[in-house]
């Protein structure tokens, strides 16, 4: 499902407003579930989230995949690795369809997904997401630099919401 990304640029060399109608495309096709994801981390001890900021966070981590222009095909064990660092864990009760849209001149087409757990590892600066979709494993990685800011500062912001687990 996913290999047809390996080593593709998702959003490359498009206009802003290109890139924006993207993200408008990305976000039209994910549904949002009925229940919000479960959301647990790992941020120097194990934490875990009340049930608004789940769903905000698991609204900016579809964010921060839709605008990732890199992705490579993943093995469970490098998903385990990512487990062990320092990392948000979504995991969807009912799985998240998603639909990757590739650049407007690439001549691959939609590849649609059913997201059942996403991780996205700190520092965001350097951070991957990495999604599973059933038995299959892929992390993504290289948004923009001038878009990082917009990116990655919700997800910082609602990391202060984050509650020590008992």
């Amino acid at each position: 499902m996913f290999a047809r990304f390996r080593h593709r640029r998702l959003v490359s060399s498009l206009p802003i407003a290109a890139a924006a109608l993207l993200c408008a495309v990305f976000w039209c096709s994910t549904a949002p579930a009925a229940d919000p994801p479960e959301v647990r981390g790992l941020i120097a001890t194990r934490v875990h989230f009340e049930e608004d900021a789940r769903e905000r966070l698991a609204a900016t981590g579809f964010e921060l995949l839709a605008n990732c222009t890199f992705s490579h095909t993943a093995s469970e064990g490098e998903w385990h690795e990512a487990l062990r660092q320092s990392h948000l864990h979504f995991t969807f009760a009912t799985p998240r369809t998603v639909t990757f849209v590739p650049p407007l001149n690439a001549t691959m087409k939609r590849e649609k997904a059913e997201i059942t757990e996403m991780i996205v590892t700190f520092p965001l600066g350097s951070g991957r997401v990495w999604v599973r979709s059933g038995d299959e494993y892929t992390w993504f990685a290289k948004w923009p630099c001038q878009e990082s800011t917009r990116l990655c500062k919700p997800i910082q912001l609602l990391l202060k919401r984050a509650m020590p687990d008992e």
